[in-house]
């Protein structure tokens, strides 16, 4: 006979049985290297930044900065937050259980564990109360994160779309077992050089470009610490795995770090060449719709993570580009693509500004709308 307790939270009963057999670790737990990040010391970290070569005698050279850059840094990350082993769950939390959420739990399965151990209605009162409040925490983590996610993207029409079409389609990747990362960049590169891009446009007439009167653009600027500094404090902190330290960590480190990275800015001008370690990335093939077949290479869409001393470097150089083509009208007066306040929508009002505006002369007007 199986011991069976009586209903407490709900109408069911807890049944407690023994079973001979192993357990499943290899389905249910993922082993794995992970550094605890909560026990870093940020100003100890920076005073041993400030003291290493890589601050106080930087190097002419861009490669070797570059080197001394991923180096320092990641001897200062294992000195102060070392690698450890750690064994995980499978599943991926929600975004909005945060620390407050994982406190909440661990003490409800706490009291739920004394309650099983003493079995009085002092145990049982503490535990039901703590699972009502636990169960309140979540449903107001879960509205309040939404409501800021949304209110935060009101300005940007694509952040908005991103952040509704998650809550109404979670995303789900399905994995190949067929394709590897030699067919992947195998497709990906003939994509691009055999079939569609080049093969295109190879028997095209080259466009016609009218010169236009303006200062021609012979050489960059260079960049100030300010400049760097207040780019770090704009720019998004994503992260990539071959970064030596996580964004969010290096924009902590500012103060600290921006000399650095304007020193290399500055070497990159000078030499006239970009570094090769920067132009690494990491490609993700993305499955372009879930319902397609997860085992055809055309399904997927390259998507490439660059390492952040690589953003920040184009970032910079497209800044000055962007300023030189604005200052001079260089850039066509209906152009919404890669502008700042311009998207599809001034496009579309534009256009439909024109269709209705009272017509200076008889003139027939077509337009085409593509959607």
């Amino acid at each position: 006979m199986l011991p069976i307790d009586p209903p407490l939270l709900s109408d069911h009963s807890f049944v407690v049985p023994n079973l001979d057999c192993a357990p499943l670790i290899g389905q249910l737990m993922s082993v794995c290297q992970i550094r605890n990040w909560r026990e870093v010391d940020v100003d100890a970290l920076a005073a041993n930044l400030q003291c290493s070569d890589l601050v106080t005698s930087p190097s002419d050279d861009l490669e070797s900065t570059i080197d001394g850059y991923n180096t320092t840094l990641r001897d200062l990350i294992d000195k102060h937050v070392p690698l450890r082993i750690k064994r995980l769950q499978a599943r991926r939390s929600a975004r909005w259980f945060d620390q407050k959420c994982r406190e909440s739990k661990r003490l409800t399965r706490k009291l739920e564990q004394k309650y099983r151990h003493l079995r009085t209605a002092d145990t049982r009162a503490a535990w039901r109360q703590q699972f009502d409040a636990q169960r309140q925490l979540y449903q107001s983590k879960f509205t309040t994160f939404w409501l800021s996610t949304v209110e935060n993207s009101q300005q940007n029409s694509r952040a908005l779309w991103r952040t509704v079409n998650t809550m109404l389609h979670p995303p789900c990747q399905h994995a190949t077992t067929k394709l590897t990362a030699t067919d992947f960049a195998n497709f990906f590169r003939s994509k691009v050089a055999n079939r569609h891009v080049r093969a295109a446009t190879a028997s095209a007439n080259p466009p016609v470009i009218n010169p236009r009167p303006s200062t021609s653009f012979s050489q960059f600027q260079p960049a100030t610490i300010e400049q760097i500094t207040h780019l770090m404090s704009t720019m998004p902190a994503k992260s990539c795995p071959l970064d030596p330290i996580p964004t969010w960590l290096l924009k902590r480190l500012t103060p600290h770090i921006a000399p650095v990275i304007c020193h290399l800015y500055n070497l990159f001008l000078h030499s006239g060449v970009f570094p090769i370690k920067s132009k690494q990335a990491l490609v993700l093939p993305l499955m372009k719709k879930n319902n397609w077949d997860p085992e055809t290479a055309s399904t997927y869409r390259p998507i490439s993570n660059l390492p952040y001393i690589s953003k920040v470097i184009e970032r910079v150089v497209a800044r000055r580009f962007s300023s030189h083509l604005s200052h001079h009208s260089l850039l066509p007066a209906r152009q919404s693509a890669y502008r700042p306040f311009r998207s599809t929508e001034t496009a579309v009002l534009s256009y439909t500004t024109t269709w209705y505006a009272p017509p200076t002369t008889v003139k027939f007007r077509c337009s085409c709308y593509l959607i």
